[in-house]
């Protein structure tokens, strides 16, 4: 099978740090999907029994958060007032270290609520009405043309802090992609450099038509019997297909 080839191209400071570095999927299971005990017979099976989500938790490639930053949400600010805001290291306060951050694509932005026509929006109101805050991303994604990247919150990837806002960006695109965000956790908490942000999936362009069609009730029991009559690994064996992510 032909390898496509994704590139993720960043200012050579980025490019030094490993701990920031994006990597495939399969290299980033968590912990907690590791422990689940293998499914070793059919009367005991797991979620690794699961092809589907394998495949969407090893799926694309995964961008890291490339500089620490402490979330406040909806908490007291220094004045008393519930505020939300984002602090990041010293080094990145003052204006020539910032000038020096925003040619990496560091820093920090928001998104107006207003952007979003206020509370009527529900990521608005998810967010306590704040500002929507993004996570900048320094590496700039490109893939052959006829092809788009997919970013979306890192699959099958449990997370109760933030989230970011998925998005498509049509290949091949020479600019970085930043990740909107809104926060679930309230109070402090800190967003450890190297952490998982976003999935980065490629995909082919291609134009689709929905159609609506009757299965037979003779298909229907024929694929039911083909199931029912292995003991496990029906699908793995006969429909799935292993893909690569390099």
């Amino acid at each position: 099978m032909n390898e496509r080839i994704i590139t993720f191209s960043a200012h050579e400071l980025i490019l030094k740090d490993k701990l920031v570095h994006p990597e495939p999927a399969k290299l980033s299971i968590p912990d907690w999907y590791k422990k689940i005990p293998n499914p070793d017979d059919h009367l005991r099976l797991t979620l690794k029994a699961c092809k589907p989500f394998l495949d969407s938790l090893v799926a694309g490639y995964i961008l890291k958060n490339p500089v620490e930053q402490k979330i406040f949400f909806n908490t007291p600010d220094p004045n008393g007032k519930i505020n939300t805001w984002v602090e990041v290291s010293t080094g990145l306060r003052n204006s020539e270290s910032l000038a020096r951050a925003t040619n990496v694509n560091l820093g920090n932005e928001t998104h107006l609520v207003e952007q979003l026509d206020g509370a009527k929006c529900p990521y608005v109101r998810q967010n306590q009405s704040f500002n929507i805050y993004k996570i900048m991303n320094p590496w700039t994604v490109t893939v052959p043309s006829g092809y788009s990247v997919l970013y979306l919150p890192p699959m099958n990837r449990y997370e109760d802090r933030f989230e970011i806002f998925a998005g498509i960006v049509d290949g091949p695109c020479a600019i970085p992609t930043n990740f909107p965000c809104v926060f679930k956790k309230q109070g402090s908490w800190i967003l450890r450099k190297g952490e998982s942000v976003a999935t980065v999936f490629p995909f082919k362009r291609e134009n689709w038509k929905m159609k609506l069609t009757k299965k037979s009730e003779k298909n229907q029991a024929s694929d039911f019997f083909r199931l029912g009559s292995v003991l496990r690994k029906w699908y793995e064996n006969t429909v799935w297909k292993k893909k690569t992510w390099k």
